[in-house]
């Protein structure tokens, strides 16, 4: 028996998609969660826990604040999308599907193929439809983008013959599963470890949702493409719940000056053996674009600084500005190879982040570190070129 949840006001980790015929696919890795104390079960969304509120507008609420996304893959999996060539209203799968391609950016999906089953073409350009039907003809993404992201190379796969009793299952879940999910923040015992860097986006997230803990943040970057997925994604433009959370944090973002990132880009690109333009000035130019035309309404402010790109990362503070949590990485100069190559010479370094947890000991050396790179911000900081005035 699948123990219910009360969702309202809830915020989840990891949400279950699924049709009828695969509802036992969903309990069954709900279940082999349960059993193993390392998920937090209140926070795995999965309709049959539904104890109170509407479901089905409940949906974009709920994945909202999901990081991670499960969805069932059966035989059959968009047969009622559409009757007599029309959306079907009633179809409560193609809505969350909608719902997630809101987050596409943002989201780790984990598509699960029952019995050797992947859907075709035919399967994909139905599934766009649908998006394209629920969420507008003004949706930002169109058809052919939407069946290129749905149309998934890496899979986890499922023989429902092998996991037939719950060891089968709990291994099948630690082997398959478990890597493809997003981690949940753990503060670690140690005041500094570390995490792979494909994690940072993820680990960013999670933090900056921690609404109890950390009033202020110092976000220092390059092109601050993280940060824009986050504050300027589909979780702002589509659920206004999520900025009204961060309203109460003051969050500040440092960034290279686009006007210096363009004259060294036109440098670099006038060389006759580049390949691939390096175009970073752009990007920076289209955040700050963004953000001045459709302000969410959070307590936030842009600068730039002039020299190369150092640093990446954060650093989560509370109300007196006092450094608790930081995530830190080198931005790597590739030199030579950058001179066959052509792009940005500056890359986050493919070595593990750096996470530095100031809560563990007060005072401790963690906190000497954040309060020393803190104070590098803060130099920097006041000195910087407001980015609107």
């Amino acid at each position: 028996m699948i123990r219910e949840v009360d969702w309202k006001n809830k915020e989840i980790e990891t949400f279950i998609c699924y049709r009828s015929s695969g509802k036992w696919v969903g309990a069954a890795i709900l279940a082999a969660m349960e059993r193993e104390k390392e998920w937090d079960y209140e926070r795995v969304w999965y309709s049959q826990k539904q104890g109170a509120g509407n479901y089905v507008s409940d949906i974009p609420l709920l994945l909202g604040s999901a990081n991670n996304v499960i969805i069932v893959f059966v035989r059959g999996f968009t047969y009622d999308f559409f009757k007599d060539g029309k959306f079907n209203e009633n179809c409560v799968t193609a809505k969350e599907l909608a719902a997630i391609d809101r987050r596409y950016d943002e989201i780790k999906i984990v598509p699960v193929y029952i019995d050797n089953y992947v859907p075709d073409e035919s399967e994909i350009s139905t599934i766009a439809d649908a998006i394209l039907a629920i969420n507008g003809p003004r949706y930002f993404r169109d058809k052919e983008t939407i069946m290129k992201f749905w149309g998934y190379k890496n899979r986890v796969e499922l023989d429902s013959e092998k996991v037939a009793s719950e060891a089968e299952m709990d291994m099948w879940l630690d082997k398959n599963l478990k890597k493809e999910l997003s981690p949940k923040i753990i503060a670690p015992v140690e005041t500094i470890s570390y995490f792979k860097s494909d994690d940072y986006d993820d680990m960013f997230r999670q933090l900056l949702r921690d609404e109890n803990k950390y009033q202020n943040m110092a976000y220092f970057g390059y092109g601050g493409s993280v940060f824009k997925k986050d504050l300027f994604g589909g979780s702002i433009r589509y659920n206004d719940i999520v900025s009204k959370k961060y309203k109460h944090k003051s969050i500040r973002i440092l960034l290279r000056d686009p006007d210096i990132e363009e004259m060294e880009e036109k440098i670099d690109n006038a060389r006759p053996e580049v390949k691939r333009p390096r175009n970073k000035s752009e990007g920076i130019r289209d955040l700050i674009d963004y953000y001045s035309k459709n302000d969410p309404g959070l307590d936030m402010e842009i600068r730039f600084y002039e020299h190369h790109p150092i640093l990446k990362g954060c650093i989560f503070c509370d109300a007196e500005w006092n450094p608790k949590v930081g995530l830190i990485n080198i931005e790597s100069a590739y030199g030579e190879r950058y001179q066959k190559s052509g792009g940005s010479p500056f890359k986050g370094d493919d070595s593990d982040m750096i996470f530095i947890n100031a809560e563990t000991k007060e005072n401790g050396q963690a906190t000497k570190m954040l309060k020393a790179i803190l104070s590098q911000f803060n130099y920097e900081w006041n000195k910087g070129k407001k980015a609107i005035k």
